[in-house]
C-alpha cells in the first residue's frame, strides 16, 4: 500500500494535478470556465479579462485551462458556437411544424436568445473579431450543414406557397444571413435600444415575402 501511495505521489508530481483534474472532471470543469467567462466578460469586457482571472473566478489552475483551451481567443470562440448549433431539441421543433416560417425561425431562434442574453457589448467584440479575422463561419455561419438546412427550408417554402419570394434558395439563405448580421450590427451600435427578436422577425419576413396568416404562429 505504501508503495502504491509513493508512485501515485510521484506521478501526480510529475502529471500537473490541475490536468488530472481536467481530465476527470473534463465536461463539469469546461462548463464552468466558460460560464464564468461570459461572466467576467460581461462585468468587465473582453479586453480586461485576464486569464487568471478566469483560473480564480473557475477555482481551477492555468494548467487545467490549458487542458481545454489554449487561448483566451479559443476560450471566447467556444462560447458561441453551442447557442447556434442545431441539436436534436432544435431540429424536432423545426421538423415537426409544416409552417416553412416557423421552420426558419425556429432554426434561428436559440441563437437570437443567446445574443439578448450576451449583450451588444460582447457582441461587439465577436463581430469585430469575426471581422478582423475574415471569420465568416459566425452566427449564422457558412457551413455546409447551417446552408443545407436553411436553403432546404426556403426551397420547401417556395414550393408551398408559404415564401413568395422569387430565386434560387442558396442565394436567398445568404441574403437572409447578411440581413441578420447587418441587424446584429445596428442593435450593437444603438446599444441595445430595440428590441432584436422583433427586428429579425420583421425583416425576414419581408425578404421572404412570408404568407400573412403564417407569420404568427
Amino acid at each position: 500500500m505504501l508503495i502504491c501511495y509513493t508512485i501515485f505521489k510521484e506521478y501526480c508530481e510529475i502529471f500537473d494535478y490541475g490536468v488530472l483534474e481536467m481530465a476527470v472532471n473534463g465536461d463539469e470543469t469546461r462548463d464552468r470556465v466558460q460560464k464564468c467567462a461570459l461572466r467576467l466578460f460581461r462585468s468587465k469586457g473582453y479586453d480586461n479579462v485576464t486569464i487568471d482571472d478566469i483560473c480564480a473566478a473557475a477555482e481551477i489552475t492555468r494548467s487545467a485551462f490549458y487542458y481545454h483551451f489554449s487561448t483566451k481567443e479559443i476560450l471566447f470562440h467556444s462560447l458561441y458556437q453551442e447557442p447556434f448549433s442545431f441539436d436534436l431539441r432544435i431540429m424536432a421543433k423545426v421538423f415537426n411544424t409544416d409552417n416553412c416560417w416557423a421552420k426558419f425561425w425556429y432554426l434561428h431562434e436559440n441563437g437570437f436568445n443567446w445574443l439578448i442574453d450576451i449583450g451588444p457589448e460582447i457582441l461587439s467584440t465577436i463581430l469585430t473579431m469575426a471581422l478582423s479575422r475574415k471569420n465568416k463561419n459566425f452566427f449564422p455561419g457558412l457551413d455546409m450543414s447551417y446552408i443545407d438546412i436553411a436553403s432546404g427550408i426556403i426551397e420547401l417554402g417556395q414550393n408551398q406557397e408559404h415564401f413568395a419570394i422569387k430565386g434560387e434558395k442558396r442565394s436567398i439563405t445568404y441574403v437572409a444571413r447578411n440581413v441578420m448580421l447587418g441587424i446584429m450590427h445596428d442593435w450593437c451600435c444603438d446599444n441595445g435600444n430595440f428590441d432584436l427578436k422583433d427586428a429579425m422577425k420583421r425583416e425576414l419576413t419581408l425578404l421572404l415575402q412570408v404568407r400573412e396568416d403564417l407569420i404568427d404562429f
